[in-house]
């Protein structure tokens, strides 16, 4: 069984919900030197970081930290480096650990087995496991740059501009306060101007950002979604 990434009693670290997300085909390991072509890893496998049967029966492929931030729980190892860190015959060679400082997940060397283990940091993974919010805001392409067959570079299909794609797009409606004592729809435009340059929505041709609305509000309610308790006692006024 996989050691754990975090020494911390069990409830501290718990599985959520999230989006599919695909690994590999890299080892993620960055001094891998199974091979020589990319370290790739094992075919339609995802190594779990918390192991399944420390999360049982919650969801499996994220994660939430004890200090609130969610990451993905998977990623890609060979077959020698998932044997590593599952131990068996010889015992565990190498772990998944959490950073203390950097909050960065690190390939560790293990030192002593069953009793007292030390874990000397090695590299951090590469690539790191993504957040939930990276992938709502801008969806990560896992396109791999590699033949995952010969290894060698392959040509990526050019990406078109956001105004060249042909998306389905529908209108979800919001009913708004329209009176002399709020106006509603002046302040949801105040909202989204003040927050999209930060999220790195583009306005249009006339200096708008109703075609970005949708992506300044999804982080923006995901953020609140995450932070229920802290956004609540701010809305309502009881916190510290």
């Amino acid at each position: 069984m996989t050691l754990l990434p975090l020494d911390e009693a069990k409830g501290l670290v718990r599985g959520v919900a999230g989006p599919k997300y695909k690994v590999g085909p890299r080892c993620s390991n960055p001094s891998c030197t199974n091979s020589p072509r990319g370290r790739r890893a094992l075919a339609d496998s995802a190594h779990h970081i918390w192991p399944r049967s420390f999360l049982r029966k919650q969801p499996q492929s994220w994660v939430e930290l004890p200090d609130g931030r969610v990451i993905g729980n998977l990623t890609a190892l060979c077959a020698d480096c998932h044997r590593d860190v599952n131990g068996g015959i010889g015992g565990y060679r190498a772990a998944i650990r959490l950073g203390v400082n950097d909050l960065r997940l690190w390939w560790c060397r293990v030192a002593g087995n069953n009793g007292a283990m030390a874990f000397e940091p090695i590299e951090p993974l590469d690539p790191q496991p993504p957040t939930r919010e990276a992938l709502v805001v801008s969806p990560a392409n896992t396109e791999s740059d590699s033949c995952p067959t010969c290894g060698q570079p392959r040509t990526r299909r050019r990406t078109p501009p956001a105004a060249d794609r042909r998306r389905v797009r529908k209108t979800w409606p919001v009913q708004v306060p329209a009176d002399v004592e709020e106006n509603g729809a002046e302040v949801l435009d105040s909202f989204t101007e003040d927050l999209a340059p930060l999220l790195g929505v583009n306005p249009d041709d006339n200096g708008r950002y109703t075609s970005g609305r949708y992506y300044v509000l999804v982080p923006a309610l995901y953020f609140a979604q995450i932070n229920r308790d802290d956004f609540i006692q701010t809305i309502t006024g009881k916190g510290g």
